[in-house]
Parts: C-alpha cells; sequence; structure tokens
C-alpha cells in the first residue's frame, strides 16, 4: 500500500512499478477503484460478474488507485475486497494508492 498526502506521488510510483512489470512480460492492471467498481456493478445487471472479477485478478500485478475517498455501501465494499483478496490466493501482488489512511 502507498500512503501519501495529495502531491506526494503515490500514483506515479504506482504507474512506474506497473511500467517495470510490463517490461518485465508481467501482466498488469491499473485501475482507479471508482472506475472498477463501476464496472463490477455493471457486471452485475448482465451477469458477467465472475468474468469481470477474474479480468481483476488474473494480472501478475493490480494497481488500485485511490480507493479511500469512495463511500462505499456493503455491495460495494464486498465487490472490492473480492478483487483485493483474491490475488493472494494465487501468489499475485496487488498495489493500492491512496491519500487518506485507512487506520489511525
Amino acid at each position: 500500500m502507498l500512503v501519501g498526502n495529495p502531491g506526494t506521488g503515490t500514483t506515479i510510483i504506482a504507474k512506474i512499478l506497473a511500467f517495470e512489470a510490463c517490461q518485465r512480460n508481467f501482466r498488469v492492471l491499473f485501475a482507479t477503484a471508482v472506475d472498477m467498481l463501476n464496472q463490477l456493478l455493471a457486471s452485475q445487471v448482465d451477469h458477467s460478474l465472475v468474468r469481470k472479477i477474474k479480468s481483476h485478478t488474473d494480472p501478475a500485478l493490480l494497481v488500485v488507485d485511490e480507493p479511500g475517498y469512495l463511500a462505499l455501501d456493503q455491495n460495494s465494499a464486498n465487490l472490492l475486497y473480492q478483487v483485493i483478496s483474491a490475488p493472494h490466493a494465487f501468489k499475485r501482488s496487488t498495489v493500492i494508492t491512496t491519500n487518506t489512511a485507512f487506520f489511525e
């Protein structure tokens, strides 16, 4: 997890990590938390949720940018948990960037 005040470069550092992973032929997905959750919520409507979660958890590196600003309902929180927790079962990496600390 990369945590820093706004303007400290957490997103840029994550993009550099993603670029370096791509240069080494690893599959990478970089997504803002808002875009990712919107895609997952929409996939519930068209019954493609399992496929969409798989597309987010299959890459060797998943970068989720700025989930700290989201006000999550129970369904969104569950979807975010599924995507973030799944890569660990397959020994894949996840980077999360945020300007807001989750724990104080």
